[in-house]
């Protein structure tokens, strides 16, 4: 054992005494679930919600990472929903990128978010949605369109 090893007990022990804040998510996140709606006036909303290993809702607040693909295969990020807007009507968007093909999220305190697409102009776009859990995991999300044109 080197001089740098800090065992599970010591850092509990820390903790305890407000000694040590700890820097990791303290729930285990396993899974994301993704209900997606029909459109409904021009908006379809995606409906989120972080799980621990046995499958129950975590209570805490996340950092998720969601892209969008051209396709069911998830390998080519889209540039095409240019028309649709992206919003969190649960949860707020922390940071976009490439013309909101790249979005991170942050949850509520319960775990879930809630994500709007509008589509402004009438078009027929569609993309799949992959999110990026904390612990690195991929989840393929579902498709999001085509919108009505």
């Amino acid at each position: 054992m080197s001089e740098f090893d800090y065992t599970y007990e010591e850092r509990q022990r820390d903790v305890n005494a407000g000694l040590y804040v700890p820097f990791y998510i303290e729930t285990p996140v396993e899974d994301l679930t993704v209900s997606i709606s029909a459109e409904v006036g021009e908006v379809i909303t995606a409906t989120c919600q972080v799980v621990d290993p046995g499958g129950d809702d975590i209570e805490e607040r996340m950092k998720v990472r969601m892209i969008l693909f051209t396709d069911a295969n998830y390998d080519t990020v889209s540039a095409a929903m240019t028309s649709v807007t992206v919003a969190a009507t649960t949860g707020m968007i922390l940071h976009s990128n490439t013309a909101d093909a790249d979005i991170d999220f942050s949850t509520d305190d319960l775990g879930a978010l809630v994500i709007t697409f509008t589509d402004a102009a009438g078009g027929t776009q569609t993309a799949w949605l992959g999110f990026i859990l904390p612990n690195g995991k991929f989840v393929e999300g579902g498709q999001v369109g085509p919108f009505a044109a």
